[in-house]
């Protein structure tokens, strides 16, 4: 075991500063949980610290999602090596969303989390109806990239970066080199902001962890439980999937 200058060994605190990122976010989850349960509905109080939390992080994800593509895609020699990458990249968004498709609808119809559980607010009766083919292609455009930006809209941020970094390729070289590093640097600078507002994120997320189990007590450990156990399960089946590409490939 490792010890401190003294010879002592380490503090609860230097162990836990050890910790990864997602064993701390587990842990204040549980300590939420357990506020949530004692104190009822007086956790909402912490509903606060939870919100600014997913308020940072989303004000941070966009431009750094933004950023990050352009800095790959200026990144290439010219616009034929991304016409090759483009291909490759559709067939793996294809194959991988076919399989989070059909494992998806697998384990909620095992599951069939809905049961049970009582929806607040009365649902447009438009919920659920399927797009067609050119509505869903055309909403992939931004008719303004900044309403894209302000609603959070990462699709059409995509679209709009692909659009943007392809025309950089196109640029004199002087001009492209310059676009490069600024890209680069905003990336960096994004990434760098993201890993700052993450060293709160355990605190953030055990606030909501409170302040939703003090609201709706044991009804979240019901059928609600049940959703977010399936969801979480098949997430982790996924990553399981990625990491087999990955070794393969």
């Amino acid at each position: 075991m490792s010890q401190s200058k003294e010879g002592t060994p380490p503090g609860l605190y230097s162990r836990y500063r050890r910790l990864s990122l997602g064993v701390k976010i587990l842990i204040f989850m549980g300590v939420g949980v357990i506020v949530g349960i004692l104190a009822g509905e007086r956790a909402l109080v912490l509903e606060p610290l939870g919100d600014l939390f997913i308020r940072l992080l989303m004000m941070s994800v966009i431009p750094l999602v933004f950023f990050n593509l352009l800095a790959g895609i200026t990144s290439l020699t010219d616009v034929s090596a991304l016409g090759r990458l483009g291909g490759k990249i559709m067939l793996y968004y294809m194959l991988t969303t076919t399989v989070a498709l059909t494992l998806g609808l697998a384990v909620m119809h095992f599951l069939k989390p809905g049961v049970g559980m009582q929806l607040a607010a009365q649902v447009d009766e438009t919920f659920g109806d399927v797009p067609s083919v050119t509505e869903v292609f055309l909403g992939l455009v931004p008719e303004n990239p900044f309403e894209a930006f302000a609603t959070g809209n990462v699709a059409q941020v995509v679209v709009f970066a692909i659009f943007l970094g392809v025309v950089t390729l196109l640029l004199p070289q002087a001009s492209r080199e310059t676009l490069q590093n600024a890209f680069n640097v905003l990336a960096e600078l994004f990434r760098k902001l993201v890993g700052v507002i993450m060293y709160f994120g355990p605190i953030g997320i055990g606030a909501l962890t409170a302040a939703t189990v003090g609201e709706y007590g044991a009804v979240i450990f019901g059928p609600l439980a049940l959703f977010i156990g399936g969801v979480w399960g098949a997430q982790a089946i996924m990553v399981v999937f990625y990491m087999l590409l990955l070794v393969t490939f």
